[in-house]
């Protein structure tokens, strides 16, 4: 089997064989220690994948052991203040804060259920990503 093109490759029969994440590692004993605020989620209620690890956590009794931040439900332009980057992606807003429309103008969307980033302050999931070194982690 030639080198990993996707997180999908192909075998010489024609099957997709997943390639394992270069990114993981298990909470317990070693270099990620279980205790209590050492954790925080980020997600988006309109994604399927992290609606699952917020499942998880309740399930599983953690909610008060590891952080929560949810974003808005809509992506708003990461650079308001520089016109020549248009990147739309992730905000983090207070429930309180008014409601925000796409970035296209459409519609008027509460901010009900938000919960801001308590961790890094950051506005955006795109400054979670830049704060982060793309060899060694990511933002998690």
């Amino acid at each position: 089997m030639a080198p990993a093109r996707t997180a999908v490759d192909e075998t010489d029969k024609g099957a997709f064989v997943r390639t394992d994440a270069g990114f993981r590692s298990h909470i317990g004993e070693g270099p990620f220690e279980a205790e209590a605020g050492r954790y925080h989620l980020y997600i988006s209620l309109a994604c399927p994948w992290a609606n699952r690890c917020l499942a998880g956590i309740y399930l599983k009794g953690l909610e008060d052991v590891i952080g929560l931040s949810v974003v808005h439900p809509t992506w708003q332009r990461t650079r308001p203040d520089k016109p020549d980057d248009a990147h739309c992606g992730w905000t983090f807003r207070d429930p309180s804060d008014p409601p925000l429309s796409s970035p296209t103008g459409y519609g008027s969307f509460d901010c009900v259920g938000c919960i801001p980033d308590t961790v890094n302050h950051t506005k955006f999931v795109r400054d979670l990503y830049e704060m982060a070194d793309d060899k060694t982690g990511l933002a998690m």
